[in-house]
Formats: structure tokens, C-alpha cells, sequence
């Protein structure tokens, strides 16, 4: 609110129950796999602080990674949901990302019954220091990216296994001076809900979460005590399962009355491009949709509903979001159809053509059906803003990686052995087929050494949990990528650093046992070496045949 005058800070108690916890995450995993806990099954109400406990001064600010400049303020307030009524939260918010080029960070947290002013969570801070560490090493997140991680006690709770960061929204009750121009909402998502959002698209997952408080788009406070908004039951039958969807980040598709639009902004242009380039013209093209900056409804689905269904602003529906859209061609007929939560366009190859044309020269177009509805494709010149403008001593900025991928076709190192084993002695079952050295060579030979055993003990592990034989129904074997970041003079701080991820495909090879292997890899001693070094491990998994870039 303009006109505030700056908030003056203290650096607030933390109580026991605040007190860090080593090893709860790590770079983006932590190193240590339980099995889910049960969420408590509790519905705190709102209750007034005790009578004994002190009073707090709100705002507070905790200094989060004081070598950079890092802090959070920390306020305590009111919010109110339709559903759950009136509660207390906490809100989060990080001052200083900036500083690496990314934007700030904020939690809301609704505080239990059972807790005080002062019982504040310092998992936030971590998370804070881990964006700000990814940050400065050039990978930054922004709008409805996320971060998957495994953690035993991630807010109190081991089922968490995403945080997404999704457009900032008003916070009830915390006055906007205290916000910075651009931040990110941290939204942590159940395993899964993060399994229904990774399959089916992100929209379909948020929008139930939105649902569950009636709430749109999305409940900006994190409930540690609530049950899973939409589970992977909720979702058999969907026609998705058959529409494999392409992901274009940014990419909106809305309806407005009788026009069906599909908003591309101008930096989403080139990607949306490329990934039509993969499509010969008589294959259908679906895209995933994200919430558009307009939307005040959106359509959802599960197969509970026995018609379309969608949840908004309000009574208002002057633009509805959808979850995805289709181009189906190769019709008699152009027509647009509503098909769970978006639409698909069934469309001639003639009419097909011309929007790909479209696309490939980023121009908009349209086109009226004879039904009277209207598809338009636009394309949106970016919004004016203030820009991040980060040290000159700091990495350029970068866009961050896939989640989950292979690495690169270009950008790595490929390393090949002197002395390669023959592929007539390599395991059929598993073996590595390639290492890539995403960095820079490594040259000390006692570094070597100790990078080569670390591997051959990741190789070990993966020996032994993948099957001898392949299970039935899985065809054609597929790839399995272990990617590690080890080394360097801060290799021991757990929070920013040390890390790895897997990634497999195709699909099929989710029949592996990758929760054994997450865990007996997390174990692996991680090497002394001092310069970092990132690599990913390529395997070979039951006689793949296809090509790795």
C-alpha cells in the first residue's frame, strides 16, 4: 500500500519446536526416504495466542544467509476461507533473492490450534537459502515451476513431495509494503496430488487444492494437516491417458463467452515453435494450459462428475481457464469440443496448416465456426515490469533445468573410457552406457580416482535393485539417468548443495524399484574431492536400443 512507512525488524525467539533440523533437505532431495506418514486428521480452529505466552512485536525478520544478504520477514495474521472459517497464519518472505536474479519467496503457513505466536516453522528459511543457493549458481524458478524433493519431515509431514511456486497473489491482512514487486507463492503439493499434476497437468491438480477451501485460483496458505485434494483414483478413466500433453511454459488457454483463445506470450514463442516442429502434420498437438494472468474461473474434472464443472472469483465466469487444449486434425469438419476440463479443436489439415504457419511465424489469427464459436490464437508482447538486475560479479542468468530429464544434446562432456568393457560382457539386464561430465573435465588423478569409485558404487546399486528380467509389459527396456552434484569447498552444507536427481523413459520403466534405488544411492559415501563437479550416469535398462540425446 503505498504510503506505508517501512516496517522496522526484529529477529524473532524460535521455540524447541523451531529448532533446525540437519539434513532435512538437500539441494533438491533430502538424503534420507521414509515411507509416508499418515496426515493428521485434526481441524484446527481459530484460536486466540494463550494468555501466558508473550507478546510479539509483528513484523519479524530472521537473517536467513546473512553472507549474502538474505533475510525473511515474518508476520503473524487473520485469514478466512470459506470452508475453514477463520484462522491464524503465519506469512514468509524473503528479501534479498533478488540479489541473484530471482524472485522472492513466500509461505504462508496456517498455524495448528496446539501452537503459539512464536512456534515458528524454520523450514522456510532453509527453503529460502536452498532457492537462493540454486539461484546463484544460474538456476533460477518462476511461475508454476517446481521443485521435487523427498524429505522425512518436510513441515511436519513426509508426503510433501513438490513445492511449486505459483503466481503471487494478496495475502488477508499483511500489508502490501511489506511485499517486493515480484515474488513466488510456495505451494506444497501430496504425493499425490504431484502424481495427478506430473501425469494430467499442473492446472488440474491446483484447481481441486482451490476447490477443497473454495478458493480461486488456489489457497495461498499451506495447511500441514489436510488431506489430499484429487488422488491418481480420481482420475481413471480420463480421456487424458490418451493425450499425451506438451509442455510450453506459459501458455494460457482460455474461454471468454464464445471464443475459445489461446494466449502464447512473446517469450513462450520460440519453445511453442520448436515443440510444433516436432509433430508432422496429421499427428494431434495438446498443450498443457497454466493460469492465465486474467482468469477469474476455471474448469476442472475428476470422474466423479457427471457434467462439466468449473469454480471462480465469485459468480463471475468472464474468462474461464481450461486445463489444456488440442489440435486434432486430419477432420471433415472444423468444430470445438469440451472434453473434460478444456477443449480439443477438431480441425482440417487445410485449417491445421494455416495456424501452424501461424505459430511458426508468431502472428495471431482466427478463425468464426459455423456452431458460432470463435478459436483465436495470440500472441502477447511481454508485460512492461521492473527487471532483476543482478550483481556483475554472479552468474548470468539461465533457465533452470527439467525436473526431470536426459541431459542435453550439447553443453556436456562425454566421457569414454580407455579401455571400454565389450558390449558382449556388459550386464542385459543394467548397465551404464555413458557418463557426462556437465561441468568441466576433472584433471587430479586423485580426484579421478575418487569420482570413479563414487560411480562405480552408484553402478553397484543399480546392479542389484533393477530385476534380471523385465517385467511383462515392458518393451523395448528404456533409459534410466542418475544425475549427481558433488564436491567443492561447501560440499558438506546439505542445504545448498550436495544433491542428485533420476529421470527415467519411457514410461513403462516406472515399474522399476526407484524408491530402492533413491534410497541405497542417498547412502553412497559422497567424495572428498574439492573441486564440484556435476555428471549424470546414462543406463542402459533391459536392452534398450533407442537413441539417448
Amino acid at each position: 500500500m503505498a504510503g506505508n512507512p517501512a516496517p522496522s525488524f526484529q529477529v524473532p525467539r524460535l521455540s524447541p519446536k523451531a529448532a533446525p533440523q540437519p539434513g532435512l533437505l538437500s539441494h533438491f532431495y533430502s538424503n534420507d526416504v521414509s515411507a509416508p506418514r499418515a496426515a493428521r486428521n485434526s481441524s484446527p480452529s481459530l484460536q486466540p495466542p494463550a494468555a501466558s505466552a508473550p507478546t510479539v512485536a509483528w513484523p519479524l525478520t530472521y537473517p536467513v544467509f546473512p553472507e549474502g544478504g538474505v533475510e525473511a520477514l515474518i508476520y503473524h495474521h487473520k485469514m478466512k476461507s470459506m470452508v475453514s472459517g477463520e484462522m491464524y497464519c503465519w506469512t514468509y518472505i524473503s528479501k534479498g533473492l533478488a540479489r541473484v536474479g530471482q524472485k522472492e519467496i513466500v509461505f504462508t503457513i496456517r498455524r495448528r490450534a496446539s501452537e503459539g505466536q512464536s512456534d515458528i516453522s524454520i523450514t522456510p528459511f532453509q527453503w529460502m537459502k536452498m532457492v537462493y543457493s540454486a539461484a546463484r549458481d544460474g538456476q533460477r524458478v518462476d511461475e508454476f515451476q517446481r521443485t521435487e524433493f523427498h524429505s522425512p519431515s518436510f513441515l511436519d509431514r513426509s508426503d510433501f513431495k513438490w513445492v511449486v511456486y505459483c503466481r503471487a497473489q494478496s495475502i488477508d491482512n499483511v500489508l502490501a509494503s511489506y511485499f517486493p514487486n515480484e515474488w513466488l507463492q510456495a505451494i506444497p503439493l501430496i504425493d499425490s496430488e504431484a502424481e495427478v499434476a506430473k501425469r494430467y497437468g499442473l492446472m488440474r491438480t491446483l484447481g481441486h487444492l482451490g476447490t477443497q477451501e473454495r478458493w480461486f485460483p488456489y489457497p495461498p496458505w499451506i495447511d500441514r494437516d489436510r488431506h489430499p485434494c484429487i488422488t491418481m483414483a480420481n482420475m481413471a478413466g480420463t480421456m487424458k491417458d490418451s493425450l499425451p500433453l506438451v509442455i510450453v511454459r506459459g501458455i494460457s488457454a482460455v474461454k471468454k463467452g464464445a471464443e475459445i483463445a489461446l494466449y502464447v506470450p512473446e517469450e513462450s514463442a520460440s519453445s511453442l515453435k520448436e515443440a510444433l516442429s516436432q509433430f508432422e502434420i496429421q499427428h494431434v498437438f495438446a498443450l498443457d494450459s497454466t493460469l492465465h494472468k486474467d482468469a477469474d474461473s476455471s474448469l476442472l474434472w475428476s470422474n466423479t462428475d457427471t457434467q462439466p464443472r468449473a469454480y471462480g472469483a465469485g459468480m463471475s465466469n468472464a474468462c474461464m481457464n481450461l486445463g489444456y487444449f488440442a489440435f486434432c486434425p486430419c477432420q471433415k469438419d472444423n468444430e470445438l469440443k469440451m472434453i473434460e476440463d478444456g477443449y480439443i479443436f477438431m480441425i482440417s489439415n487445410s485449417t491445421w496448416a494455416t495456424f501452424r504457419k501461424a505459430i511458426e511465424q508468431s502472428t495471431s489469427s482466427g478463425i468464426t465456426l459455423s456452431s458460432g464459436l470463435r478459436f483465436t490464437l495470440q500472441f502477447e508482447k511481454s508485460r512492461p515490469g521492473q527487471s532483476i538486475d543482478p550483481s556483475s560479479t554472479l552468474p548470468t542468468e539461465a533457465e533452470p533445468p527439467p525436473v526431470a530429464s536426459s541431459p542435453a544434446a550439447s553443453g556436456f562432456t562425454k566421457y569414454t573410457p580407455k579401455n571400454p568393457t565389450p558390449e558382449h560382457q556388459k550386464p542385459t539386464h543394467v548397465h551404464c552406457n555413458h557418463i557426462a561430465l556437465l561441468d568441466n573435465n576433472i584433471t587430479n588423478a586423485a580426484d579421478v580416482g575418487k569420482l570413479t569409485n563414487f560411480i562405480k558404487l552408484i553402478e553397484n546399486v543399480v546392479d542389484i535393485a533393477v530385476p534380471k528380467t523385465a517385467p511383462p509389459g515392458v518393451v523395448g527396456g528404456g533409459k534410466l539417468v542418475i544425475e549427481a552434484d558433488v564436491g567443492g569447498p561447501d560440499r558438506d552444507d546439505l542445504l545448498g548443495r550436495e544433491w542428485f536427481k533420476m529421470s527415467f523413459s519411457p514410461p513403462s520403466l516406472s515399474a522399476l524399484p526407484m524408491d530402492q534405488i533413491y534410497t541405497e544411492v542417498s547412502r553412497v559415501p559422497k567424495p572428498d574431492i574439492e573441486p564440484r563437479r556435476r555428471f549424470a550416469l546414462a543406463f542402459n535398462v533391459w536392452g534398450f536400443q533407442g537413441p539417448w540425446s
